[in-house]
């Protein structure tokens, strides 16, 4: 082989690992994505992966569901260390039967989960790509530390009163 083929042949790997390198990038430390575990809730509530982005502004979030259909409620909740112990805030997101998106931002604490006004809290229902997006500002979340934050998901059928699916616990940690 020549050395221009050579060269040429080398070009490929070349640019997969400058692409690697510029994939990880110091933004990236303040998003995680976990797993969950399939075919453990019905298809359409079914959360099977879930990412977060925290930054020093907003906190954004996606649902991915097995099977995103017209109705349903996806909730996250962002709180410091221990779920239900301390102060939490969340993001609630319920798609009615006619095709409503009801967004809202909430605060969970001795009183229970009382709804707040928060200006910028933003969501997506995407059923052609199974996937629940959610935003909310920091501004919005008093009280909490957010290095790291703490979060989960849930998902909730409309007719039921129980928790369909629910995500594990894990940190996030603050850009």
């Amino acid at each position: 082989m020549t050395l221009r083929l050579r060269r040429f042949a080398a070009l490929p790997a070349l640019m997969t690992a400058l692409a690697l390198l510029l994939a990880v990038s110091p933004a990236d430390a303040a998003h995680r994505s976990v797993p969950d575990s399939h075919a453990d809730a019905a298809a359409r509530l079914d959360i099977t992966r879930f990412e977060v982005r925290n930054t020093s502004l907003r906190i954004s979030a996606v649902i991915h569901v097995q099977n995103l259909k017209k109705t349903g409620i996806f909730q996250q909740r962002y709180y410091d260390s221990t779920f239900d112990t301390l102060l939490s805030y969340g993001v609630q997101v319920h798609r009615d039967r006619h095709g409503h998106l009801h967004v809202h931002a909430f605060r969970d604490d001795e009183n229970g989960d009382n709804n707040i006004r928060c200006r910028g809290v933003h969501a997506r229902w995407l059923i052609h790509r199974n996937v629940v997006r959610t935003s909310m500002p920091v501004r919005c979340a008093t009280g909490v530390a957010f290095e790291p934050l703490h979060v989960n998901a849930v998902s909730f059928d409309p007719g039921d009163l129980g928790v369909a699916d629910s995500t594990r616990s894990f940190a996030v940690k603050k850009n």
